[in-house]
């Protein structure tokens, strides 16, 4: 992998109402992201730009969409997000959902680093690989591994990275071989028939005893200003509230669930959840 393709993610604020801190993870983790210079993990504060992320799409099956009106005969997600790949659209997603993935992974990270071992690590989504690469620079990070359903995003992550670890494949047929003590997901899981089925079978299959789950959403009820992209985009996205989606964490079976704003407003709705022990 070369120097262009290592981005930090640049954190630069706390969060008390989580109990992370930057000095957790200055103690916990030191990340290498270039061949010269060695950075400590940190989350970039900045507001990300809200309008024409061009990455917050979801599919949605009827069943799961509680109000509104029911589209049809729309494109499958993942085919849109192959194309963008193509195009280099990619890389503006990535661009867009970094403020939010640096919070997402320094909460992750700090839980991570509580369990005082070496970590396993997926990102379910993965795109062009740029979360698992940096997951990957992590001193304690045994394994990291992304999935992706759209094949030419997970094309461009094995250009850009050959001797990473991504799978092309459809969820929820797909499963992994181990599990892991951290998932992230950025923008997925209302494109599953039924998310909350998911997270029941990430807290009972992909996930180690202790392990953490942390997803980021942008189309959410609450965010009104992302209700018309199905529309826009033509494909399905499953509309749930803050309140809704708590409720699905909860009943999948995760402890100690906490949920947030991140980068902006109205900002990515993040759920975090620990799998029992």
């Amino acid at each position: 992998m070369d120097d262009e393709h290592r981005r930090p993610l640049g954190i630069s604020r706390n969060f008390p109402r989580h109990g992370v801190q930057v000095s957790d993870l200055q103690h916990a983790f030191e990340v290498r992201f270039d061949t010269r210079v060695q950075h400590v993990v940190k989350v970039r504060h900045d507001r990300a730009t809200r309008r024409g992320r061009d990455g917050v799409l979801h599919h949605q099956d009827d069943a799961m969409q509680p109000e509104g009106t029911r589209m049809t005969d729309v494109r499958p997600a993942v085919d849109v997000f192959s194309d963008w790949a193509e195009a280099g659209r990619d890389e503006g997603m990535e661009r867009g959902h970094a403020p939010a993935v640096g919070e997402m992974l320094a909460f992750g990270l700090t839980r991570t680093a509580e369990l005082g071992r070496s970590f396993r690590a997926i990102d379910v989504g993965c795109g062009n690989g740029w979360v698992v690469r940096q997951l990957a620079a992590m001193p304690f990070c045994s394994h990291a591994e992304g999935v992706d359903g759209a094949p030419g995003m997970i094309e461009k992550a094995k250009r850009i990275d050959p001797e990473g670890h991504y799978h092309h494949a459809m969820l929820p047929d797909w499963a992994p071989e181990g599990r892991f003590d951290l998932l992230v997901s950025m923008e997925v899981l209302y494109y599953l028939h039924d998310p909350a089925a998911m997270l029941a079978t990430f807290r009972e299959s992909w996930l180690q005893p202790g392990g953490w789950a942390v997803v980021g959403v942008d189309h959410y009820a609450e965010h009104e200003d992302s209700l018309d992209w199905p529309e826009k985009v033509g494909v399905h996205m499953t509309t749930l509230s803050e309140a809704a989606w708590l409720e699905a964490w909860t009943n999948a079976g995760f402890e100690d669930v906490e949920t947030w704003r991140a980068a902006g407003d109205p900002g990515t709705l993040v759920i975090a959840g620990r799998c029992p022990h």
